[in-house]
């Protein structure tokens, strides 16, 4: 079995969709049920995805396919850009109260840095290394682009996925501090963390890999990241 990890096409927003939503859609959702509850998040996200301006744009997404045989399917995807994309001169005047309750975090970032917004793989191909490689997909992009850094954002009780993260080689740069709330149970705030020095932890640029999967340890690749939903405030209609 292989992993192939590719530019994503329009024709993959559906499964794009899921995976987004496997990684944040919680937090989307949280926004969506204040100001609009009749939009569901996987509507919002396929909006965005299929928006070529959009920064959730298909055309910013890298997708990991296993193949076995004539057999391939979608198991992965990661969204990633500059992060200057999300850059604001001041808190808005018209956030609701949910994005206020999130902006410490929005407007947390490492600007000077490529940003992976979204990062996932379906539980049944997960500690398979797929996450591991589309993190160093997102870092070949970063370097082809100009950028020596990546960073990401991840709630600090996700545990896995900030292991992931380590043994990658990112660290923890800061912490934005977002209280407990009932309907987003999460402890701890957000950490931003960053993964500098990327030409030492990533190989050389390819439009297409293939990796064997047949000896890739297995103790790799459960988490997913955390997008800003900065863009998503900015793509509602």
């Amino acid at each position: 079995m292989e992993i192939i990890v590719r530019a994503a096409v329009p024709e993959d927003t559906v499964t794009l969709v899921e995976l987004m939503l496997q990684a944040a859609g919680d937090t989307l959702q949280f926004i969506l049920d204040e100001i609009e509850p009749r939009v569901t998040a996987g509507e919002l996200f396929k909006h965005m995805i299929s928006s070529i301006d959009s920064e959730c744009s298909y055309r910013r997404c890298w997708v990991a396919l296993v193949q076995s045989g004539a057999f391939s399917s979608v198991v992965g995807m990661v969204n990633a850009f500059p992060a200057s994309l999300l850059c604001d001169q001041a808190m808005p005047s018209n956030l609701s109260a949910r994005d206020t309750h999130l902006w410490p975090r929005t407007a947390l970032q490492d600007w000077g840095s490529y940003c992976i917004n979204s990062l996932a793989v379906f539980p049944l191909y997960r500690r398979r290394g797929i996450a591991s490689r589309l993190i160093e997909q997102a870092g070949e992009q970063a370097i082809a682009d100009g950028f020596a850094s990546l960073s990401l954002h991840v709630w600090a009780d996700n545990t896995s996925a900030i292991r992931l993260y380590r043994r990658k080689g990112f660290q923890e740069l800061d912490r934005a501090a977002i209280p407990w709330h009932p309907h987003l149970p999460h402890s701890g705030g957000s950490l931003l963390m960053r993964l500098s020095d990327l030409a030492g932890h990533v190989g050389s640029s390819d439009s297409c890999k293939k990796t064997d999967l047949s000896g890739v340890s297995r103790a790799d690749d459960q988490g997913v990241s955390l997008p800003s939903y900065r863009l998503a405030s900015q793509d509602r209609r």
